[in-house]
């Protein structure tokens, strides 16, 4: 297998604001795929494969199940605002299907295709590969709004490898993620 090359692209504000434009003018499911990546920083395959089921809306918290999650551990991620909103309207469109992004098929969900992150970058005229987004939530989250590193990684879901976070933390600091997705 080839080495991994990390990759370091963080996306300006302007350039954010040029993607974002071209997620308003695309079909919605697709936009909306793109827009929760910036506004929660969770992993497009995370986002795809959203149920219905798996959003609490009394507590307006989206559990992401442990099968879906790189690390295997579940994650329960307060959602902000707009992400709200933008649920609202999708539900609207998808109705009582299981999934937020339903695919093709009965339970599938949105395939990485169907998504056209090319045609983004192409109408938005911003070279951009759909995990650029999570890294520039994660750098503005630190550098432009001073979010400690540790609530950053609980937004996340990156585990501490600490003996603290191995072995006795186990808040789930609800609280500082919600204020800091807000």
């Amino acid at each position: 297998p080839a080495k991994e090359q990390p990759r370091d692209r963080v996306l300006q504000h302007e350039e954010i604001r040029k993607v974002w434009i071209a997620m308003d003018k695309a079909p919605l499911l697709t936009g909306a795929s793109f827009k929760l990546m910036l506004l929660t920083g969770q992993r497009g395959v995370e986002i795809r494969s959203m149920r219905w089921d798996d959003i609490d809306t009394k507590t307006n918290v989206w559990t992401i199940p442990a099968e879906v999650s790189k690390n295997g551990r579940a994650n329960r991620l307060p959602l902000p605002r707009q992400a709200l909103a933008l649920l609202e309207e999708i539900r609207k469109v998808t109705g009582d299907y299981e999934r937020v992004f339903p695919g093709q098929r009965q339970n599938d969900y949105l395939s990485y295709r169907a998504t056209y992150a090319s045609a983004l970058r192409r109408d938005s005229g911003v070279d951009f590969r759909p995990h650029d987004l999570r890294r520039t939530v994660a750098t503005y989250m630190e550098d432009d709004l001073d979010i400690p590193r540790t609530i950053v990684d609980r937004v996340l879901n990156h585990v501490d490898s600490s003996v603290t976070g191995k072995h006795y933390s186990r808040g789930d600091k609800l609280v500082q993620t919600r204020e800091a997705l807000q």
